[in-house]
């Protein structure tokens, strides 16, 4: 009687274990498959990328409030929003499963070629382009002409954030204190939001 239970109970288990087993296997791609990560996923936050708003304040008068809206929906971006400012100015926050898919997207944007010509005035560009993030994992401004407009864009990444933030610079657009101003906010934002976490 003890060897037919002990039967009963082997011929129970190996399909309990089998099917325990094929759950396990389909649950790590759907992980995988869903939210783009296994392991070295991005912590959870206690912010959302809308409470990164730009002041309506640190705008030039002519320019209207940034408004954040979803964004495009970028593979592998778990959050994006972003917003412009009359066409002065575009602003993107992106929020990645892990801090290599930010790394891989920073990166791959800096390297694109965004301007068709050298920024108007080069001495301006020389100080807005020195500006150094005190706070960002990576960070670059470059400055140039596109469109026959003058223009300055600060990319950044903060853990698993890619950060875009492009302005006409001249009269009647933003200054070089209004961009230096603007960016500094961001990286400064930043380090307080992920210094609470």
């Amino acid at each position: 009687m003890e060897m037919k239970f002990q039967k009963f109970l082997l011929l129970l288990g190996i399909p309990i274990l089998l099917i325990v087993l094929g759950a396990m296997l389909c649950l790590i791609p759907y992980y995988l498959l869903g939210y783009g990560c296994l392991l070295g996923c991005a912590p959870e936050r206690d912010f959302t990328a809308y409470d990164l708003a730009i002041p309506r304040e640190l705008l030039p008068a002519n320019a209207g409030p940034i408004v954040l809206r979803p964004g495009r929906g970028t593979v592998g971006a778990v959050e994006e929003v972003s917003g412009d400012s009359n066409g002065l100015a575009v602003y993107i926050v992106k929020r990645f499963d892990s801090i290599d898919k930010a790394t891989q997207w920073y990166r791959a944007r800096i390297q694109s070629k965004t301007y068709t010509s050298p920024f108007d005035n080069p001495e301006m560009a020389v100080q807005i382009t020195a500006f150094q993030s005190n706070n960002a994992d990576e960070s670059s401004v470059t400055c140039g002409n596109l469109s026959a407009d003058s223009r300055c864009t600060f990319q950044a990444r903060y853990e698993e954030y890619y950060v875009f933030f492009r302005a006409s610079i001249g009269d009647g657009k933003f200054t070089q204190a209004d961009f230096i101003g603007v960016i500094t906010y961001i990286d400064d934002e930043f380090q307080e939001l992920l210094r609470i976490q």
